[in-house]
């Protein structure tokens, strides 16, 4: 199995959009899928309220593609933003977009009194490297708090994807969903003991760049 830096991973994905061509929506969409196949074997999950946390960034736009796929099959599903409306990714706008059209619960601060079962993690991503904005981090701790069975999209939120260190505040999840190559972040700790079980999915990003290098 490879094991990627965030730096490479950037790259394999940046030649699979820039050099083949493949859109990034398409990619979000795959990873959004790969997410949903693994969040339907979980038992009861359609008695499940389900909270999708989103950042700005395009592990956002993941986020916001499952809610999206999770709505359109029947189950129980709410957002929450935690990113900057400035600076939204084109694709996580648009995705954001769809899914206020289909009408979404969509909130800026957790609900008073939640009574989630279960949480997608799509806040932020593997370029992260410094230490999480204070904001975030205090959303972060509440949401441990409510120790909901937690879904993280690529990576919990808050870990390095390269020292696999905590910045700041990390998301505690029960499966890490990580999309074509493992991370080296996730092979260290304390980020194997944050991630849970760690699931690789293809979703279609070339391996060229590592070859070429």
């Amino acid at each position: 199995m490879k094991l990627v830096s965030a730096a490479e991973m950037k790259a394999c994905d940046l030649y699979t959009i820039e050099t083949l061509g493949v859109p990034a929506l398409l990619l979000m969409e795959h990873a959004a899928l790969a997410v949903v196949e693994e969040m339907l074997r979980l038992e009861n999950l359609a008695k499940c309220k389900i909270l999708v946390a989103c950042g700005s960034g395009n592990n956002g736009g993941d986020g916001f593609a499952i809610a999206r796929l999770l709505k359109v099959k029947g189950y129980q599903v709410e957002l929450l933003f935690v990113g900057n409306p400035e600076h939204l990714t084109a694709e996580t706008k648009l995705q954001k977009t769809i899914c206020e059209n289909y009408q979404i619960p969509l909130y800026t601060q957790l609900p008073k009194n939640p009574d989630y079962a279960v949480l997608v993690d799509a806040i932020l991503g593997i370029g992260l490297k410094k230490i999480v904005y204070p904001h975030i981090g205090q959303v972060i701790e509440a949401l441990n708090q409510l120790k909901l069975f937690v879904f993280a999209v690529d990576l919990p939120s808050g870990l390095s994807g390269d020292s696999g260190e905590i910045l700041g505040q990390a998301i505690r999840a029960d499966k890490t969903i990580t999309f074509q190559f493992k991370k080296f972040g996730l092979t260290k700790q304390p980020a194997k003991q944050f991630a849970g079980e760690i699931l690789v999915k293809d979703i279609g990003v070339s391996d060229q760049p590592l070859i070429s290098h």
